[in-house]
């Protein structure tokens, strides 16, 4: 029952929502039987965790149907029906919308429905309210502009029913708030789609892009807050960025990091990361540092939390830029800080991957190893490529070479025969792979030959764990 649909979207649930959604069930119109709302009493019983094995489909059977002997298609429809009638309540309450939103979507439908009637009055009232809830908005991101730009059209529709067509219809303030909806939307999808396909192996085209740069580039558009940002977030994830642009990016980002929802502030940081991790991968290191720092502002601030809780891969970023700056005390106090606060079903196992990185670096392998064997199956193609690539090097650096080629060989053959990896990943984990056997092949008086493999090691911008690597063939000497 833990699994359920219906306790999944309970865990979404505030206190708050949870006591109005026990309101809502409760009044007759909704018609709501009985035995919905005693199945929600059950289940409400075991907040805020649902994690209590009492919580089961037949316990909750015998609470609502107590003289019944258990029929599990009985309580499967109950649940359904307890799930509908929340879905209900998402959609009349606005629950996962901020209180700005809602607001502006419940005026938006009054003065529909004022203008629909002809009630002139009402409607140029709800018009004033709605100009007020826009010009005191603080979130100006892609959702402003397309509200702004409904409100500009409601303002078209009613002048054009005042003036029968004649004089000034607003058509302007239309026509420039499309464009701003249509650029900043554009913008952000691309933003979106770049970051998306450096993780997996899909390739998007952009037929327009390129034309709303230029002109943008050359409108007063540029100087909008979230263009700018969009612009210079588009210029890092297509690898085209410096220093120089990571300063204005990360500067643009501070002062108007208020004017974003919390989901897009936290996309807009990914994108930074995202390219620290892509420059310190080619050799420039210095540029973990900088990832590093910036993880520990949004931890202090809360943007890269997601309702509470670290998605797994922000989790183990922060574990790998800590290791890579040997903080180990800071990575082990984050890790045990932190590990109940793992978004998603793999909490245990994005914990224990850490501890093994984490172990690696203390050099106690026997531990690492332990807690790698503790993973039962990966649900994820990118941890399961982390723990080949760390039980590689801990074979390597306890002498185990026989084990080591076994684990290479078997690497080998996942990343050749997963379709799931993207080009780049698979890449620059087989030039590991490849690079890992002819240094078990070397011999301690083949130096140039270690130094030719060092410095393909070097010049190589596509190789996974480069400075594990280099340190090895040094190492060799």
């Amino acid at each position: 029952m833990q699994d359920s649909k219906l306790i999944q979207l309970l865990r979404w649930f505030s206190k708050e929502k949870q006591e109005s959604l026990r309101q809502f069930l409760s009044w007759k119109m909704l018609g709501a039987s009985d035995n919905v709302t005693l199945l929600y009493d059950f289940v409400l019983g075991f907040a805020p965790r649902f994690e209590d094995p009492k919580m089961t489909k037949e316990n909750a059977f015998a609470y609502c149907f107590p003289k019944a002997n258990y029929r599990e298609l009985r309580i499967k429809q109950l649940m359904s029906e307890l799930v509908k009638k929340m879905e209900q309540f998402i959609a009349v309450s606005g629950t996962f919308q901020d209180n700005s939103t809602q607001q502006f979507a419940n005026n938006l439908s009054l003065l529909d429905f004022y203008m629909r009637r002809s009630m002139t009055k009402e409607a140029n009232y709800q018009l004033k309210v709605l100009e007020k809830l826009q010009d005191g908005a603080a979130i100006r991101d892609g959702r402003f502009y397309h509200d702004q730009f409904l409100l500009e059209i409601k303002k078209t529709q009613q002048l054009a029913g005042m003036t029968q067509r004649k004089g000034d219809l607003n058509l302007q303030a239309v026509i420039n708030n499309l464009d701003l909806y249509y650029i900043v939307n554009q913008l952000e999808i691309a933003c979106f789609a770049y970051a998306h396909q450096e993780a997996v192996q899909v390739e998007y085209t952009f037929p327009m892009l390129e034309s709303v740069i230029s002109y943008v580039q050359g409108s007063d558009y540029a100087e909008v807050p979230v263009i700018q940002l969009y612009m210079e977030a588009l210029t890092l994830l297509k690898g085209e960025g410096d220093k120089e642009s990571l300063e204005k990016f990360s500067n643009l980002l501070d002062e108007n990091i208020d004017s974003f929802s919390p989901n897009d502030a936290r996309s807009l940081f990914t994108y930074v990361l995202n390219f620290c991790t892509k420059k310190a991968q080619v050799g420039e290191e210095d540029y973990y540092q900088y990832a590093f720092e910036l993880y520990k502002r949004c931890l202090k601030n809360g943007v890269i939390l997601v309702q509470g809780k670290l998605i797994q891969s922000d989790f183990t970023s922060i574990v790998k830029y800590g290791l890579q700056l040997k903080e180990f005390d800071f990575v082990r106090h984050f890790i045990e800080s932190y590990k109940e606060q793992i978004h998603g079903d793999a909490g245990k196992d994005v914990c224990n991957d850490s501890y093994a990185s984490l172990l690696f670096q203390e050099k106690a392998y026997d531990d690492a190893i332990e807690f790698l064997n503790s993973i039962q199956q990966y649900h994820d193609v990118f941890y399961d490529m982390n723990a080949r690539r760390l039980l590689i090097k801990i074979y390597y650096e306890q002498e185990e070479f026989d084990l080591c080629t076994s684990k290479l060989n078997a690497f080998k053959r996942f990343l050749y025969y997963n379709k799931t990896i993207s080009k780049q990943y698979q890449r620059s984990n087989l030039n590991f792979v490849l690079l890992m056997h002819k240094v078990l092949n070397l011999a301690p008086s083949q130096d140039k030959k270690r130094m030719k493999l060092a410095q393909k090691a070097k010049e190589n911008d596509q190789l996974s764990e480069r400075k594990w690597v280099l340190e090895k063939l040094e190492e060799l000497v």
